[in-house]
């Protein structure tokens, strides 16, 4: 009887050891499976996060006094051949000036252009965002929607602004030609979860900064429409 009683302790003590394994299995799996949707969750928040942020400051930043205060004669040389349009330089110099003064200016508004996300809360840090989102914001459940551990992303804006200057010039009249100015923006952010991932957003912008007629034509090989662009300029 006794040896029976043995026989079955060790019995038990199996399937519990077992069971054990098995839920630490299934537990592991879960975790798993909800920790890859969460970060995909985090990771379309995070992006809608700085699409609108990045849209809000660039408007808020390009305003009318940035546009007044670079002439077209100070940022591009027209050269002419026989009064034709046959050459377009750049002053690279004054391109990164407009670059630093927006990207200084985006960071100067960035608590100001921050949207509504909802109840996550977050810090801004010079140039990087610290959001702070449950574990399960994913879920469809209001009711657990909110709960679970903290979950630390974070967002550092404006790792680089890569910047050209784009003109388009249009036959305007008799002998007349409108000079369109264009400051293109490619700006990139980086995201870092928790697992240490680090993802690229990218932002693109094409701002008309300044508009003239002056005198002259175009080559007839362009079709009334002389395009050109510069160097890329990096900050």
């Amino acid at each position: 009887m006794k040896k029976f009683k043995v026989r079955k302790y060790y019995s038990r003590k199996k399937v519990i050891i077992a069971s054990l394994i098995l839920i630490f299995f299934l537990t592991s799996i879960f975790l798993e499976i909800y920790g890859k949707k969460t970060s995909d969750n985090l990771l379309n928040i995070t992006n809608n996060l700085i699409n609108t942020v990045m849209t809000n400051s660039v408007n808020s930043n390009i305003k009318l006094d940035l546009i007044k205060k670079y002439k077209i004669n100070e940022l591009i040389d027209i050269e002419y051949q026989d009064k034709k349009i046959s050459n377009v330089n750049y002053n690279l110099e004054k391109a990164y000036e407009i670059l630093i003064y927006i990207k200084k200016e985006i960071i100067n508004t960035l608590n100001d252009n921050m949207p509504n996300i909802y109840n996550y809360y977050y810090e801004i840090q010079n140039n990087k965002i610290i959001v702070s989102m449950p574990y399960y914001n994913n879920s469809n459940n209001i009711f657990i929607s909110n709960f679970g551990p903290k979950i630390f992303v974070q967002i550092s804006f404006l790792e680089l602004i890569d910047g050209s200057i784009k003109t388009k010039i249009k036959t305007y009249g008799i002998n007349s030609l409108l000079v369109e100015l264009y400051l293109n923006i490619l700006i990139t952010n980086t995201i870092v979860i928790p697992n240490n991932s680090k993802y690229n957003n990218h932002n693109e912008y094409n701002i008309l900064i300044s508009s003239k007629i002056v005198q002259g034509e175009i080559p007839s090989i362009y079709n009334g429409l002389f395009e050109s662009k510069s160097d890329t300029i990096i900050t």
